[in-house]
């Protein structure tokens, strides 16, 4: 039986300055902004966090585990101001790779799902892998 965690900030927007080091530390897109385009992706990643709900399955929830997951959904619409995510309401991140049916202990059983967007009973919603997640912000570009 799965065991769900709840992550949303109920509270008043809380200060970013000491997300700084945990970005610099796992966001390798983070690290090349200038002090000034930092403050506006830490801005938005505030807004994403506002906005939506972080469900963890057999996982404790961390502030990085948050930030991290706001950190990828503002890194493809950074260059869009004005990018709202009006379609997702809900990201569940699971410890491991998964497969179709969010399996994610064992060895094989087509664990290879790293994330997706859901559909149908899981509308509104994106299963992250942990793993994954920690994994590829990290990666350096290729040229």
């Amino acid at each position: 039986m799965p065991i769900f965690n709840l992550f949303r900030k109920k509270s008043p927007a809380p200060s970013t300055d000491h997300w700084d080091e945990i970005l610099l530390e796992h966001v390798n897109f983070f690290e090349k902004l200038e002090p000034r385009e930092r403050l506006f992706f830490k801005l938005r990643m505030q807004a994403f966090l506002d906005e939506i709900e972080i469900e963890t399955i057999e996982t404790e929830p961390t502030e990085t585990d948050a930030l991290l997951i706001a950190a990828s959904a503002i890194i493809p619409v950074f260059q869009f101001p004005d990018w709202h995510y009006s379609n997702l309401k809900t990201v569940i991140l699971l410890p491991e790779h998964f497969n179709e049916d969010l399996e994610f202990e064992g060895h094989g059983n087509g664990r290879r799902i790293f994330g997706m967007v859901g559909t149908g009973k899981w509308n509104h919603k994106m299963i992250l892998s942990k793993e994954a997640l920690y994994h590829v912000l990290k990666m350096k570009p290729i040229n």
